[in-house]
């Protein structure tokens, strides 16, 4: 029987988002989104990306199904936002055209799911002030 082996690479770092207040012409405080090209600290999963490898890989397999139906794994890209809490949100799967989606559905919702669960990271920072960043997790399998 052959066996699935999870690798995965390290986090890549993309756009950092900020959430703040701004004041506005009336001199009130509004909410904003702001787009940051860096974070003084990026966000950090629990333990680092050491224990982000072993987390995913402890959870994610390669369904049985789809190696019986002949159906390989491609590499998957999966982008999320660590909020200002740490909490995992917008949560998403990139670089794959409709007929890989569809073909590694199964797979996909597995992924998504493990990735959403993610335990709380420590926020990314800019001074003191914790900000939203945007994360991207390249996850290649193969098959053995």
């Amino acid at each position: 029987m052959r066996t699935v082996t999870l690798l995965i690479f390290a986090c890549l770092l993309t756009a950092l988002e900020t959430s703040g207040q701004e004041l506005n012409r009336a001199g009130r405080a509004s909410s904003s989104r702001r787009t940051r090209s860096r974070a003084e600290h990026p966000a950090e999963f629990p333990g680092g990306s050491d224990e982000l490898g072993k987390y995913l890989a402890k959870r994610l397999r390669y369904p049985a199904s789809l190696q019986r139906a002949g159906i390989y794994p491609l590499p998957i890209t999966v982008s999320f936002t660590v909020a200002e809490t740490g909490a995992i949100e917008n949560v998403e799967i990139l670089k794959l055209n409709e007929t890989e989606f569809k073909r590694l559905q199964p797979y996909l919702i597995k992924v998504v799911s493990v990735v959403e669960k993610m335990p709380l990271w420590k926020p990314a920072t800019i001074g003191q002030m914790a900000v939203s960043s945007r994360h991207i997790i390249p996850v290649t399998i193969s098959v053995q």
